[in-house]
């Protein structure tokens, strides 16, 4: 698990083998020390497992965790700034979201804004489903869930209200929802 903050990327390993305490790696598991002046908001692994993908203030940014300090590389997305959260899909495409916008990145390299007939006003989380059909997003402290099958209409449903949720990822079976809240627990949601 990798966590980042104003400066640092770095990674999260369980304490003991049960994985019932977490940690932070410093040092040598640093892996990139941005300018302060750009803040680092969504991170996550590349289903490849060989990069990972990040979003900061000006840009979205790809690296692979080699250790020590190395320049990654930088993406831009239709002239976006303030990016708040990043998602991956096994389809390739990256999920990123403004505080009140969506958009996609494609491994072609095309980017695009997405839902924009929906409205959003506080975007601080997202995750997809493997396929990309399904797309969580946490607005305003609640989770919501964007049908994104090209095959149906898209829609919006309410998953979690009221909870003051602050960040989501999906289980690997895609059954459960994990996500923190601002009260400072961290909480399994069954979809």
């Amino acid at each position: 698990m990798w966590s980042c903050n104003k400066e640092h990327i770095q990674k999260i390993a369980p304490a003991d083998k049960k994985g019932h305490e977490l940690w932070l790696v410093n040092g040598p598991n640093s892996f990139y020390s941005e300018n302060s002046a750009d803040i680092f908001c969504g991170i996550d692994r590349d289903p490849s497992g060989k990069t990972f993908w990040y979003t900061g203030k000006s840009a979205l940014f790809q690296t692979i965790p080699l250790g020590g300090d190395q320049v990654p590389i930088v993406l831009t997305v239709q002239g976006t700034q303030d990016f708040k959260a990043i998602c991956t899909s096994n389809n390739g495409v990256k999920y990123l979201a403004t505080s009140n916008k969506m958009f996609k990145y494609t491994k072609s390299g095309v980017s695009a804004a997405i839902f924009p007939g929906f409205s959003f006003t506080n975007i601080t989380s997202i995750a997809a489903s493997g396929d990309g059909y399904r797309i969580y997003v946490v607005d305003n402290g609640n989770i919501r869930m964007i049908s994104n099958d090209a095959k149906y209409p898209k829609n919006i449903i309410t998953v979690l209200n009221g909870q003051q949720v602050a960040g989501i990822t999906l289980s690997n079976s895609e059954k459960y929802i994990y996500f923190t809240t601002t009260n400072k627990t961290v909480n399994k949601l069954a979809l």
